[in-house]
């Protein structure tokens, strides 16, 4: 679905294009073809991560394209909604105003467009129909996976999703490189260990406003479009790079030994890692369960090292991610909607998009609900405070003043892991639930049990005698998260 997403924005965006244009078959931009010096046709000024925007030369050619690629996606990609949008705009010598007619186009025109939904009713079946057993649509033909396999009744965008699939699977070898990903979720987990997965969704910080302040600067039209597609080429390599970096890191945790850290099998040789969304900022990937916290912050260290080409010059973007951990089977569209809420919580801690961070939920019973209400339910103290039992939404990389960060959490659960006889299975977990009970209950239980020697390990510059730092608890995330907690570096000694 997400490779049909793209080559509607893409390749079909070539194909569809009057000619001469400036798009190559590897859709590479020729930026020495202006549309204004009546050279070509057509003009892609960007395209990638859902999008595109381009100039069309006049407006019978306009309209079209727009027939064109309307009826190839309705041919190629049944299901999927492509909503077009245009306006007139003359090009005048040493204008300014292509900045603030595509900001209008995109920020007004496509969003109303997009709001009235479809004005037409499908045709859905006629006579005797069977159903698909995936979409409950009519279903169009038989498919079996494997020879030999009972076939399956599947719709016409099922089916359209299946042709695409091996493209789709080349792309991730050419873009991030591999050939190793997991093809099935069954091959995520082992039985007898774990049986989670972790969908992260990970989104860059302030990237409308990054692309918005461009269209402001009112510089002339051929500078804006220089401007805004190098930021727009700039961030998806960004992401790209950063995705590229983090399979690596888990390919090479399975390097070192026949257990990713010691700890997570790789079946048949599949690494426990999929990229499933990647273009533009918006990335979506599934791992195992147990590597879900750590590979998130990889990418999201990755990500932030990165630069990004704006008008003043290369910076460093920052991004959130939402991690949902959930049985393997669980649905996986629920799983993908709670990793975005969890990335729009963690948007509200990156100080304004200056951080990066992050956010996770462990669907352990699978109930998923609305996050504050998960929460609230779940991870208040039962004492009449009704303190939260939360360190996370958690900051990326070092900080002077707040001690909810990455670096902090995972010093506390590698310090946890790291000597089971100094912190037993059965202490922590008596500690957990006296942390229900509040900051009392677990300053009692601390003292008779955490002492001397066996004192808990505490956040850098602040001593913990009753588990919490102002209004939030340290321990209890970090005890939830032992079991799905594998360090990306080589560690020695804890649980396996």
């Amino acid at each position: 679905a997400s490779e049909l997403v793209r080559q509607a924005t893409t390749t079909w965006v070539r194909e569809c294009l009057p000619e001469p244009h400036n798009v190559d078959q590897d859709m590479r931009l020729d930026g020495t073809k202006h549309i204004e010096n009546g050279v070509i046709q057509a003009e892609v000024i960007y395209s990638g991560g859902g999008n595109a925007v381009l100039l069309i030369a006049d407006e019978a050619k306009a309209k079209a394209f727009h027939q064109t690629l309307s009826l190839k996606a309705l041919l190629e990609a049944p299901g999927l909604t492509v909503t077009i949008v245009s306006r007139k705009f003359v090009w005048q010598p040493n204008g300014t105003e292509l900045g603030a007619a595509v900001s209008n186009l995109i920020g007004m025109t496509l969003r109303e467009k997009k709001q009235l939904g479809h004005t037409y009713g499908e045709m859905l079946g006629l006579s005797v129909t069977a159903d698909c057993q995936f979409t409950g649509l009519p279903a169009t033909r038989f498919y079996s996976r494997v020879a030999g396999e009972e076939p399956q009744r599947i719709s016409a965008e099922i089916d359209a999703k299946i042709r695409f699939e091996p493209k789709a699977n080349k792309r991730l070898k050419d873009e991030i490189g591999g050939e190793d990903y997991v093809l099935d979720f069954d091959d995520f987990g082992t039985k007898g260990e774990s049986s989670y997965i972790a969908v992260i969704h990970a989104d860059g910080n302030k990237m409308g406003k990054r692309f918005e302040a461009i269209s402001k600067r009112k510089q002339p039209n051929r500078i804006y479009i220089s401007e805004i597609r190098a930021l727009s080429q700039s961030v998806n390599d960004a992401a790209k790079s950063a995705l590229g970096t983090t399979a690596t890191a888990v390919r090479n945790m399975w390097r070192e030994g026949s257990k990713l850290g010691g700890i997570v099998s790789v079946n048949e040789g599949r690494l426990p890692f999929r990229p499933i969304i990647f273009g533009g900022d918006d990335t979506t990937f599934v791992c195992d369960g147990r590597l879900g916290l750590t590979v998130a912050a990889k990418y999201l260290e990755s990500f932030t090292q990165q630069t990004i080409q704006e008008p003043q010059g290369t910076t460093h973007p920052t991004a959130r991610a939402g991690i949902a951990i959930v049985k393997t089977h669980f649905p996986f569209g629920q799983a993908y909607a709670l990793a975005e809420d969890l990335a729009s919580s963690a948007k509200k801690f990156t100080n304004d998009g200056k951080r990066s961070a992050m956010d996770w939920h462990f669907g352990i019973n699978g109930v998923v609900d609305d996050i504050s209400e998960l929460r609230k339910r779940g991870y208040t103290s039962s004492d009449a405070k009704r303190s939260s039992l939360l360190m996370r939404p958690l900051c990326l990389g070092e900080s002077t003043t707040e001690w909810r960060t990455w670096g902090e959490y995972a010093q506390l659960v590698n310090a946890l892991i790291g000597d089971e006889n100094k912190y037993p299975s059965n202490k922590l977990n008596a500690l957990r639930e006296a942390l229900r009970g509040g900051p009392q209950s677990a300053q009692r239980f601390i003292a008779a049990n955490f002492v001397r020697g066996k004192k808990l390990p505490s956040i850098t510059g602040r001593e913990i005698d009753n588990g919490w730092v102002g209004e939030a608890c340290a321990y209890f995330d970090a005890i939830e998260g032992l079991d799905f907690f594998v360090p990306l570096a080589p560690q020695t000694g804890g649980r396996s």
